[in-house]
């Protein structure tokens, strides 16, 4: 199996990710996992030290910054997406050659890919009898650039997750009931995430006075879009 991961980061995506591909390789030690990521980060650090192979094909800056964000879709107009599509054609297409001579290298039977352009990039890439599973995280229906090319390219696609029934039931449309969208909640590893063990200080992380004693805070772990 190789791993497509759009991002170098660690987004719950990408921690998704991490727990999918240790799962495997503990269920199947002897299944040949790697993990290809579109830039170098925590995440090829944190699959390095799970054992995982892990190669970095470093995304264009032109095809990367191509958004497929809500608050840039809306923010720029579908006008500026389709300029900025145009200008980006070039990495597009390079990058393309690039994954698919790793893929081609590799030879998978299952290319799982992670994030709406690695969903694109993997069909354009997978080498002839490789299955293809897309792992859906966000929802499709609400971006106006993306919308149009998953349901275009979802023919090309043999299985679907989505980790939620809501991401589900947005996904389903762009299938025209060709292929059916399995939900897989995400799972949390008890090992790592336990109530025993150190507790962080938050009101000092948060530069907040101490709370007075009974006062019960509310956290939202979460990343920030601008709107």
């Amino acid at each position: 199996i190789v791993y497509l991961s759009g991002s170098g980061q660690l987004g719950g995506p990408e921690r998704c990710l991490l727990d999918v591909m240790q799962a495997v390789r503990c269920l199947e030690p002897s299944w040949d996992v790697t993990l290809v990521s579109s830039r170098p980060g925590p995440i090829v650090e944190h699959a390095r030290a799970l054992g995982i192979a892990v190669e970095v094909v470093a995304m264009p800056e032109s095809v990367a910054r191509l958004g497929d964000s809500v608050a840039q879709d809306r923010g720029r107009g579908l006008l500026g997406l389709g300029v900025r599509t145009l200008a980006a054609v070039g990495g597009i297409m390079e990058y393309r050659r690039q994954l698919r001579r790793v893929l081609k290298r590799h030879a998978p039977d299952i290319v799982h890919t992670n994030g709406f352009k690695m969903h694109i990039m993997g069909a354009w890439s997978r080498p002839s009898g490789a299955a293809l599973v897309w792992h859906l995280h966000d929802y499709i229906s609400s971006r106006p650039l993306m919308v149009h090319a998953v349901r275009h390219h979802s023919r090309y696609c043999d299985a679907a997750i989505a980790v939620s029934h809501s991401v589900a039931r947005d996904a389903a449309p762009m299938w025209r009931g060709r292929t059916p969208v399995q939900v897989v909640l995400n799972g949390v590893n008890l090992d790592e995430f336990n109530p025993s063990g150190r507790c962080a200080d938050l009101d000092a992380l948060a530069g907040l006075p101490p709370a007075a004693a009974g006062t019960v805070r509310v956290g939202l772990v979460t990343t920030m879009g601008r709107f």
